[in-house]
């Protein structure tokens, strides 16, 4: 892969705390990523995930959350440090990326932030070749349900991650 097809990544630290009834990584703090769009972005689900990691950052504030941006332009944002991961829309190769950012990283959690139109792929379809190998729990938020979906509309947000065999 060649130095200019890797996603933008800031480091941040890993915070750690008090014990807590929230499952952790083997870092020990839980860490949990967040997939959609972020700040300073302008758009509803920009806001609604910020709020969301502010909110879940305050009521376990050892917990590590990073966000894996998607970006709607190739220049991407100033993201604030939470942002860790940037995922251009349209890359396919990213989406395979961020799953690697996601193993690397030992993340306890994986939430998706999903919209028709943030992920690309024929209706958002490349975000399953990120979610369909991971092995950790998968939260998925819904913004908008289609009343009548088409085939691929109704694949994408119903087409569980593989599980490994157990």
């Amino acid at each position: 892969m060649a130095p200019d097809s890797t996603p933008s990544r800031q480091k941040t630290p890993s915070r750690t705390g008090s014990p807590s009834r929230v499952a952790r990584g083997d870092r020990g703090d839980p860490r949990l990523a967040v997939i959609g769009n972020y700040v300073p972005r302008q758009c509803g689900i920009a806001t609604f995930t910020a709020g969301l990691c502010e909110a879940l950052a305050e009521e376990v504030p050892e917990a590590h959350i990073a966000v894996a941006a998607m970006n709607d332009c190739p220049e991407g944002y100033d993201y604030p440090p939470r942002v860790e991961f940037q995922i251009n829309a349209d890359r396919l190769e990213d989406y395979y990326n961020a799953f690697n950012f996601i193993q690397a990283g030992g993340f306890d959690f994986v939430n998706v932030q999903h919209e028709y139109g943030i992920f690309g792929g024929e209706a958002g379809s490349h975000l399953l070749v990120l979610v369909r190998p991971l092995r950790v729990p998968l939260v998925v938020t819904l913004h908008t349900v289609l009343k009548s979906p088409g085939p691929s509309e109704r694949r994408v947000p119903r087409r569980p991650p593989s599980r490994p065999p157990q």
